[in-house]
């Protein structure tokens, strides 16, 4: 599997140079992607005619590829199909063939003025893979393009009672998409990284729907969700403003074999949280000497911004 970094500033790709929370994820890729496709193969391209020139002018740094399409998963491409895909220098493909078996997830077909300042030319149509190199994922076992047709085509879960739920929504956070609630559910314990985050950051787009805290609960129970899905559940249930979300973040946080970080995270997000207060009274009273002081420190520092909000009145 290939690695993966952060998509670096450099590139001068304007609409790359600020990838976004969960950019790395499917929730992200299959959103923004005009076309997603199984590479059957590849082949080093030249650059369109004049694209020298006008790299220089615009800034942009790519490297293009000719790429026969193996299968479709989203969009208007056909099998067979032969494209050009322009890749951000930045990905440092030593080699084509880390671009054999690789699904893409591609924006286009770039007009000559596209955003991204790509340079297009000739007949064959140009996509470029967004997200940087997270937008070129690895499939060489074969599980993932069917993962990602499935969620493709897996229509999203509208919430129950959208206007009660509407209504109790913290202010100032975005109304659920909807969400792929059975999708998330069989993917949330995978043991595939990519996958397993992808169903995360899926459920955690709809914190105010009441079906996801116990799906976000039992992933922090779960000993095969990694640390880093557990800190986004924990942010998803911090973002719930439910007090259900109490108890799945108190196990959390009074779980001695947890990490120090999930715990202190745990913490925070139940002070944030309608009777939240209570809860971390009674943590500060245990005899756990890393709990108690986390727990205190969180309740003087809520105390400090009633204080500030009562002198701001």
């Amino acid at each position: 599997m290939m690695s993966i970094a952060v998509l670096a500033g450099a590139m001068l790709l304007p609409a790359l140079a600020d990838l976004p929370y969960g950019g790395d994820s499917l929730p992200y890729l299959a959103e923004e992607a005009s076309a997603i496709v199984k590479v059957a193969a590849v082949d080093r391209a030249g650059p369109p005619a004049g694209a020298a020139r006008d790299a220089a002018e615009q800034g942009t740094r790519v490297a293009f590829y000719s790429v026969q399409v193996k299968d479709v998963i989203k969009g208007d491409l056909e099998p067979n199909n032969t494209i050009r895909v322009a890749v951000p220098e930045a990905y440092n493909v030593t080699r084509v063939e880390q671009l054999e078996d690789n699904v893409l997830f591609l924006l286009g077909p770039l007009g000559p003025e596209n955003e991204a300042g790509v340079p297009v030319a000739g007949d064959t149509p140009t996509y470029l893979v967004i997200s940087g190199r997270y937008g070129a994922v690895d499939d060489t076992q074969g599980r993932r393009a069917e993962a990602i047709r499935e969620y493709v085509k897996t229509p999203q879960a509208p919430m129950p009672n959208p206007g009660r739920v509407a209504d109790a929504a913290p202010p100032n956070q975005p109304r659920s998409r909807g969400v792929r609630l059975n999708w998330a559910k069989k993917f949330l314990q995978s043991d595939d990284p990519f996958l397993q985050r992808s169903s995360m950051l899926e459920l955690a787009s709809a914190p105010e729907d009441p079906r996801v805290i116990p799906l976000l609960a039992e992933a922090i129970r779960s000993e095969k969700v990694a640390s880093g899905s557990k800190r986004v559940a924990i942010q998803a249930l911090e973002r719930s403003d439910s007090p259900q979300s109490l108890k799945p973040l108190k196990d959390i946080a009074e779980d001695a074999k947890a990490p120090r970080d999930l715990r202190s995270n745990a913490v925070r997000a139940i002070g944030s949280i309608p009777g939240g207060i209570d809860v971390l009274e009674e943590l500060g009273q245990s005899k756990d000497r890393i709990l108690a002081p986390m727990a205190r420190e969180m309740m003087r520092l809520q105390e400090n911004r009633k204080g500030r909000a009562a002198r701001n009145h």
